[in-house]
């Protein structure tokens, strides 16, 4: 990776793990060039998953599941680090699924089972507004 301060094209990674819900990886690069040191946070690319609405494939849109789930709470002010930590657990649930095409019906089950234990009244408006 190129160094962020001296644009070095050579740095290390001394220290990596992943973050605390396993949804991104925790990177210390240290440039041996200029000898400083930054850190990354890398999440996986959900670009490549596709949702077949009703025969269309639509692209997968991160802020789409967000603003659905923050409606499901009816809330004026959401929790933004929950509602952050709900979508960031769906998504490695998606990920692991290990298809480039989900339904609409996938991701409502897996947004149900995520929201169920969390929260009983997000996850019966999310089930009311999301199922047939």
């Amino acid at each position: 990776m190129k160094c962020v301060y001296c644009s070095a094209k050579k740095t290390t990674i001394p220290n990596s793990r992943s973050t605390k819900l396993q949804t991104q990886t925790w990177r210390r690069h240290y440039c041996t060039q200029c000898k400083r040191t930054f850190t990354t946070f890398e999440k996986p690319d959900m670009k490549h998953l596709a949702i077949d609405t009703d025969g269309a494939l639509n692209p997968y849109s991160r802020g789409k599941l967000y603003l659905s789930i923050a409606r499901s709470f009816q809330t004026k002010q959401p929790d933004y680090k929950l509602l952050d930590t709900i979508v960031d657990t769906i998504e490695i649930k998606l990920l692991k699924l290990s298809t480039p095409t989900l339904t609409n019906h996938i991701v409502a089950e897996i947004t149900l089972t995520t929201l169920k234990p969390l929260n009983k009244r997000a996850y019966l408006h999310y089930l009311a507004d999301h199922t047939n």
